[in-house]
């Protein structure tokens, strides 16, 4: 059985519903697991041709979504390693400066 969706994002899904009943049907079914993410993403970077995109509602909906599904259900992934700290450039490694774009 599916999470249940956060009540401040209810109203939005519902009105997301309205316009797009297939979509506002997935998101519950899917909400909470692991396969939602993809669905979303899936969503907001169609690269079919013709698509005209989403009304600015509807892809904010899908955005608060997103952030909440991170939240709220954490990936972990295991197959990327910790990084303790900032990469460093190798010595002698050009590295981008942008000083000479500062400079009067």
């Amino acid at each position: 059985m599916p999470a249940e969706l956060p009540a401040e994002l209810e109203k939005a899904v519902l009105k997301l519903t309205i316009r797009h009943p297939h979509i506002g049907k997935n998101i519950r079914l899917m909400w909470g697991t692991s396969k939602f993410l993809d669905y979303l993403n899936s969503l907001l970077y169609d690269k079919r041709p013709g698509r005209m995109g989403f009304q600015r509602y509807i892809l904010i909906t899908l955005m608060q979504l997103h952030v909440a599904h991170e939240k709220l259900f954490p990936v972990q992934d295991k197959s990327v390693p910790a990084q303790t700290e900032p990469a460093r450039p190798k010595e002698g490694e050009n590295t981008f400066s942008w000083d000479h774009f500062l400079k009067s």
